[in-house]
């Protein structure tokens, strides 16, 4: 999957819940990455442009690798799986993107102050779980208790997971290990468990994916097999963000 395709893909749920991007990009997107119909890459290039989180996260990762294209390959595999571009990040620039980022939400500019003081710059990179996770935990900043379990079925949601195919289906049925949040605003990595994920951009007849498979998924819906480094890069990289974002 080439860095197009890949932050399109990545793209799609997203934009289908009305999160991220211009109104029903998804459909344009969908039949893009499945191949249903041919698009000129400069409409997709404008279109991805438009999704206000990611974007300025791949410019960042490539300006810091010396990357002409934010789309390329490396960069986009980079922000939603991770791999060694993150760690020529300064955290300088990770807190100059955080930061843009919460005041386009319309956070306030105590609770800004409040959040970098309780995360650790020089532990995050440019990943997409950072976003995730400082987005919904608001690290620093007192929540209502009753929030938590709301908290914790958006990190999961919202963040990249990676499962094990056990069965498939009319969906796909995986390993993966949840995200916990509990009410001493710690998150961290739970046992494995079962999870029923759509099959997504996958194709069922594709015997490629198959029991033992690894795949990626975001907002429960399946976007591409993982190879053993991809897989182990998410992990990674996911586990930096828990040491960053971790009182």
């Amino acid at each position: 999957m080439n860095g197009l395709k890949r932050a399109a893909a990545y793209s799609i749920k997203p934009n289908m819940l009305e999160r991220c991007g211009p109104k029903d990009a998804h459909k344009v997107l969908f039949d893009y990455v499945t191949g249903r119909a041919d698009f000129a890459e400069l409409t997709i290039r404008e279109i991805l442009k438009q999704f206000e989180v990611a974007t300025p996260y791949y410019t960042l990762i490539a300006r810091a690798n010396s990357i002409s294209d934010p789309f390329d390959d490396r960069v986009v595999e980079a922000y939603w799986l991770g791999n060694g571009l993150l760690d020529k990040v300064t955290p300088e620039a990770v807190g100059w993107v955080i930061e843009q980022d919460v005041k386009r939400e319309g956070w306030n500019p105590e609770h800004i102050a409040l959040m970098f003081r309780a995360i650790s710059l020089e532990k995050a990179r440019a990943h997409h779980s950072l976003s995730v996770l400082y987005f919904f935990t608001r690290p620093g900043i007192e929540l209502d208790s009753l929030v938590t379990k709301s908290i914790q079925n958006s990190l999961d949601s919202c963040r990249v997971c990676s499962g094990i195919v056990i069965e498939r289906g009319e969906q796909l049925t995986v390993m993966y290990q949840p995200l916990l949040f509990d009410y001493k605003r710690i998150v961290r990595i739970g046992k494995p468990e079962k999870k029923m994920v759509d099959w997504g951009i996958l194709n069922p007849n594709d015997s490629a994916v198959d029991t033992g498979s690894v795949v990626a998924f975001h907002h429960y819906w399946a976007i591409e097999c993982l190879s053993i480094e991809q897989a182990q890069n998410l992990d990674k990289y996911t586990k930096m963000t828990l040491a960053a974002v971790n009182p």
